[in-house]
């Protein structure tokens, strides 16, 4: 990358190949392929004249070490109509790209209002910050500070219930969407970006991270076991990664993706411990003080 090129700029650049493909026949040759048990899903696009959301997120306002990228399963979205939040927005090149800048904030562009702010408390908690501080504290947090993109970039009312089999991994890597962009340009940012850390939320947005930035022996499965549930535990993948620009950065995996209190709570200790560490490489293995107790496992599917 030129010393005259902004970090964003190769991002730019597929954001504006995308505008170039064809995505209503893209997104019918995925669901057609997708696994028996996924076939009822219906996925679909945030606008008739527009590629999938590839990011979510201020791009220009990111600072190095200084924000958190979350990567999901895909979109959450009722679809294509003229009563939906999107079907005003400007679809032109520009205008898409503006948007995408600005979504974050504004709940009225999100499908399930009452997720949406817990991924900003996660992703805040990650950084050690409280979005509980004040009026308009969240929404700074994530205009400014978290980016947010997808493993999949076709929206759904719900995620298929699949396992991350050998068929589930052939599709991704034939599904142009995918391959050609959402992987791309989250490599970008893996590489150039500078992130804090990295929160993966959900088993594809975990596997396909683990098996594309990691590969199969550099990020690891623990077991939590909550203090307030003996013998209750829950799974999750820890890493370091070293980008090619910039120090490493901790990512976390959940491959759990319910949003209920008991979730979201085990999910924010551990994001929140590591942010009030303010911790480096190697963070998690200090992790045997309460309210949670470790245990690493090998890696298992």
């Amino acid at each position: 990358m030129s010393e005259s090129q902004r970090w964003y700029d190769p991002i730019r650049k597929e954001f504006d190949a995308s505008f170039n493909d064809t995505w209503a026949p893209r997104l019918a040759r995925f669901s057609h392929e997708l696994p028996t048990k996924a076939a009822a899903t219906k996925f679909h696009l945030p606008h008739k004249d527009v590629p999938p959301a590839w990011f979510n997120g201020n791009l220009t306002a990111m600072k190095p070490g200084e924000w958190v990228l979350v990567v999901s399963n895909n979109p959450h979205g009722p679809g294509i109509g003229p009563t939906l939040p999107l079907a005003d927005a400007d679809a032109s090149r520009e205008g898409w790209w503006n948007h995408l800048h600005t979504v974050n904030p504004d709940g009225a562009n999100w499908g399930r209002p009452g997720v949406f702010p817990k991924v900003i408390d996660l992703a805040a908690a990650a950084r050690g910050v409280d979005v509980s501080a004040g009026p308009g504290a969240s929404d700074d947090f994530a205009a400014e500070r978290m980016l947010v993109i997808e493993f999949c970039p076709y929206a759904s009312q719900t995620w298929p219930t699949i396992q991350w089999d050998p068929t589930m991994k052939q599709l991704a890597q034939e599904t142009e969407g995918i391959r050609r962009y959402a992987r791309r340009i989250r490599g970008l940012l893996f590489e150039y970006g500078q992130p804090k850390a990295v929160l993966c939320l959900g088993q594809e947005a975990t596997w396909d991270v683990k098996d594309k930035q990691f590969g199969e022996d550099r990020m690891f499965r623990m077991n939590v076991e909550l203090k307030s549930r003996p013998g209750e535990f829950t799974a999750l993948y820890q890493g370091t990664y070293q980008p090619k620009n910039g120090p490493p950065f901790e990512v976390i995996g959940f491959q759990e993706v319910p949003w209920g209190p008991k979730h979201h709570d085990v999910r924010r200790e551990i994001v929140a411990a590591y942010g009030r560490d303010g911790a480096d490489s190697g963070a998690f293995q200090r992790f045997s003080r309460d309210p949670y107790s470790w245990e690493n496992r090998p890696p298992s599917r």
